[in-house]
């Protein structure tokens, strides 16, 4: 019943947002088209992982899709990818089961309610709807967020099985496999399966019996992640797993964390320069690799490499733009950031509405006597440990629902534990309804998600896939046809929808913080120079959504009914 009831709200979310996507999405969709043109070398990026765009690349080569239905298709993958999550979720709570309640207990008909295994996959799976469908929305977003949840909970299930009775070789190389390949899920999952390692080892209890199980663990892990370390590493000109926490690190703790998503990278690395922040002065050119030229100035046109070849190179290729992009340590910084990430961290962990919560209190509070109820939180310490290890790492940078959805699962796994008691001496009465509450509120919420997404159907945050589909088509009758490089005045992440949509390139911008600029110029002759240096760049046509009333831009038209301008350079 569980697995049909997640079932059934993943369907939902997967079809109300078939045609959701965010800037991210479209860089994944950049890296997949590499394995349509047996380029595998495409789907090595310093900023974003592999294998997302990978099973994306995959499915498009056995479906061949149109622009219209790719992202269906890209959907229809993200509930295969759930159906795995959801398997090894169930993996993960049977082993949390068999801790608590190992064979021998007696029948399940005279065990208290909370010590049934039902019961405890009823608790289980309501964590896990609400984690993914009201906290994380992971079905509906294309990014890889399923994916590293699937992971994590497949590598707390084998961990939970070494530390309960499999301490065998093949349990510990079986976590150096599934840690491995969880690093080409997200480059953050490699420190973290650091962590599960030398959990792994503790929870074995012996380390000399350990030692060579612990061993084959390690040398499996560093084996499957050494070919993407060293491509990754050749790529970037130096040893490193991966770029995008230390430019996260630099954008938000010493950026301005409100404005990150809003603004193109370029105003970060070639605008606003963060305080603490030092990048190379060679006249925006990357150490390694020329990125981008300037064509103008004051407005600055930018010209991006098209050796490139992304829908919006900022967006697809940030390393490619942040070379050398490097923050000092600040105390007072790190500490703000920290508060706040620890602030967002409590908030999510204590989301579920209060009634949830109340349900919770009661059931811990009422069920044993002090000793017991923390005993038996932990017995299942490892599952604390790795579950808020992780949240610890994510608050020293950024904490987004996202990112921590499946290790705030663990956590509240590992809290529900504490509810389950050999002996009880609360009203059985009051036990039940506290479970059925603390259940159905948190089943609700997820349902409410879906609910509302189906009569609101979630929006993306770059128009609808009928907006795409219109300037896509207006750009047409302009002559411009798939594979032609397009500018944009401003930000370039609000056009990437209706780029990738036409298969167009956006290799030439006037960025967000000169766009103010260009449209201050009254001068015909002046903007004519502008629209010079845009073709020069290759730009058959210039888009913006932003175009000021009653400035004298005669040139510009509105496209139907959307929010985009254009202006032919032909």
């Amino acid at each position: 019943m569980s697995w049909a009831f997640c079932l059934a709200l993943a369907v939902i979310e997967a079809w109300t947002g078939q045609q959701y996507f965010e800037p991210d999405s479209i860089a994944y969709l950049d890296m997949s088209d590499g394995l349509l043109r047996n380029d595998w070398h495409s789907l090595i990026n310093l900023h974003w992982s592999p294998l997302y765009p990978f099973l994306i690349g995959v499915v498009a080569r056995i479906a061949h899709p149109s622009a219209r239905w790719e992202l269906p298709l890209v959907h229809l993958l993200n509930l295969a990818i759930f159906i795995g999550a959801l398997a090894a979720f169930e993996f993960m709570m049977r082993q949390v089961i068999a801790i608590l309640a190992p064979e021998g207990s007696g029948p399940q008909s005279e065990l208290p309610i909370l010590q049934r295994a039902y019961v405890w996959e009823l608790l289980g799976y309501s964590v896990f709807a609400w984690a993914t469908f009201f906290l994380a929305g992971s079905v509906r977003k294309a990014m890889p967020d399923l994916c590293v949840a699937g992971f994590v909970y497949l590598d707390a299930g084998i961990l939970l099985r070494i530390f309960s009775r499999q301490r065998t070789a093949i349990w510990f190389v079986c976590l150096g496999v599934a840690l491995g390949l969880g690093y080409y899920a997200k480059t953050v999952l490699f420190p973290i399966g650091l962590l599960f390692m030398v959990i792994a080892v503790c929870a074995a209890g012996s380390l000399r019996k350990a030692f060579f199980p612990a061993l084959a663990m390690v040398l499996v892990f560093l084996a499957i992640t050494a070919p993407l370390v060293t491509a990754v590493s050749k790529s970037a000109g130096h040893l490193m797993i991966g770029e995008a926490g230390r430019m996260e690190y630099a954008w938000i703790v010493y950026g301005q964390p409100s404005e990150f998503y809003l603004s193109p990278i370029l105003d970060y690395h070639y605008r606003r320069d963060p305080p603490n922040v030092v990048h190379p002065e060679i006249a925006f050119y990357g150490p390694q690799k020329p990125v981008l030229r300037i064509l103008h100035h004051s407005p600055d046109v930018l010209q991006f490499s098209p050796q490139l070849n992304a829908t919006y190179p900022p967006w697809s290729n940030p390393a490619s733009f942040a070379s050398g992009l490097q923050a000092t340590f600040n105390f007072a910084d790190q500490i703000r950031t920290i508060g706040l990430s620890l602030k967002r961290c409590a908030a999510l962990l204590l989301l579920p509405i209060p009634l949830t919560l109340a349900a919770y209190f009661v059931l811990f509070f009422g069920s044993a006597p002090n000793p017991g109820r923390w005993r038996s939180i932990l017995r299942v310490w490892p599952l604390f440990i790795v579950g808020i290890g992780p949240l610890v790492l994510y608050s020293l940078v950024l904490v987004v629902p996202r990112y921590i959805a499946a290790f705030v699962v663990l956590v509240w796994i590992g809290l529900l534990c504490g509810v389950q008691h050999r002996r009880s001496k609360s009203n059985p009465r009051i036990t039940n309804i506290a479970t059925v509450v603390f259940i159905f509120s948190l089943a609700a919420m997820a349902v409410g998600t879906a609910a509302y997404h189906v009569v609101r159907p979630p929006k993306p945050l770059q128009g609808s896939i009928c907006q795409s589909s219109s300037v896509a088509s207006e750009l047409s009758k302009d002559g411009v046809r798939p594979g032609d490089v397009i500018a944009v005045v401003g930000d370039g992440l609000s056009s990437m929808g209706f780029a990738r949509f036409a298969r167009l390139r956006i290799d030439v911008a006037i960025p967000h913080n000169d766009a103010s600029k260009f449209w201050q110029i009254s001068d015909p002759r002046e903007r004519g120079k502008v629209y010079e240096a845009l073709r020069e760049g290759g730009a058959r046509i210039v888009v913006s959504d932003v175009v000021p009333a009653g400035k004298g831009f005669p040139e510009w038209r509105r496209v139907d009914d959307t929010e985009f301008y254009v202006h032919t350079l032909e």
